[in-house]
């Protein structure tokens, strides 16, 4: 598994704080395990995790190394925000595409 690369896609419904939580445990057992994580992709109402300062699960995390994508539309349907933390990179569908192509494996946390 040590050379396994894996995209994840946090896709939840109204329990998007739990996913990221979840999407957060695995990325960390992964790389404890010698994995690759091309990239994390909020989409749905995870995009919100933009929104919060300090209540997320990413604090720590390389994102140059492993990039935390948001959808770019969904975050200005849910959010209508502007800011966002700097950690996360707003990027459109086309972005995820390329990255997750680079995977071994998808994993969509619900």
């Amino acid at each position: 598994m040590s050379d396994m690369k894996y995209a994840i896609q946090v896709h939840p419904n109204a329990n998007w704080h739990t996913s990221q939580q979840q999407a957060r445990q695995l990325c960390d057992a992964l790389l404890a395990e010698g994995a690759v994580i091309v990239a994390v992709f909020f989409y749905g109402q995870a995009t919100q995790i933009t929104a919060l300062d300090v209540n997320h699960d990413w604090h720590g995390w390389d994102s140059d190394r492993s990039p935390l994508l948001v959808c770019s539309t969904l975050h200005e349907q849910q959010n209508n925000a502007t800011e966002h933390h700097s950690m996360f990179t707003i990027t459109g569908m086309s972005s995820w595409m390329q990255l997750s192509e680079q995977a071994d494996q998808l994993v969509i946390i619900p």
